[in-house]
């Protein structure tokens, strides 16, 4: 991989981590809004979408200096295009499968009308699917209800009663089983494990 590669990989990949953590401390100090979500949300598309641009323009620029894979460009084959659509799907498969799950997420709210998730976990589900991409948005969803199932059988116990109401409050282990999956996705483990699992 050259320097140039690892730059377009791991420039992206840090400033989304930092981004995370950010949010965690924002949430940590009851600051985090909707509206900074949102913002941050449309900043993480954003790095995404300039990732996939700078990925698949290195490739052109690697192909047309090449003898050889000039044959590979546009109007002499399919190739180049066919990477191309792959790298933009890497971006909106997540998208859409946030949109499945807010879509659901909000039917669920209208028909309990309760506001056990707000819009600041909505934004924050979009958030972190496209951080962490198609593949491991399996093992987000898992991580996240899993631990936040455990913290608040914790609490229960702790506190000896159960509050009759109480809204689930997800963005705190979104954001930190996000960042840890951005970590994970560096280790081949991982990727056999998706593999494993048929998640891949």
């Amino acid at each position: 991989m050259s320097i140039l590669s690892q730059l377009i990989y791991y420039v992206p990949l840090a400033l989304t981590g930092l981004i995370l953590l950010w949010l965690l401390y924002l949430e940590v100090k009851d600051e985090l809004t909707s509206r900074l979500a949102l913002r941050y949300l449309l900043i993480v598309i954003l790095i995404n979408i300039l990732q996939i641009a700078s990925q698949v323009g290195l490739l052109y620029w690697q192909l047309k200096k090449d003898p050889f894979g000039q044959y590979l460009l546009p109007g002499k084959s399919d190739y180049f295009t066919n990477i191309a659509i792959s790298q933009s799907l890497s971006l909106a498969w997540p998208l859409a499968a946030a949109l499945v799950i807010i879509l659901g997420l909000i039917l669920i709210r209208k028909v309990l009308k309760s506001t056990i998730i707000d819009k600041t976990d909505l934004a924050l589900i979009t958030l972190t699917f496209t951080a962490v991409g198609f593949s491991s948005i399996t093992v987000l969803i898992g991580g996240t209800f899993i631990w936040m199932i455990l913290v608040q059988v914790f609490a229960i116990l702790k506190n000896r009663k159960k509050k009759t109401e109480f809204r689930l409050k997800m963005t705190p282990f979104l954001l930190v089983v996000a960042f840890i999956i951005l970590i994970l996705n560096n280790f081949d483990f991982y990727w056999k494990l998706l593999q494993k699992l048929h998640l891949e």
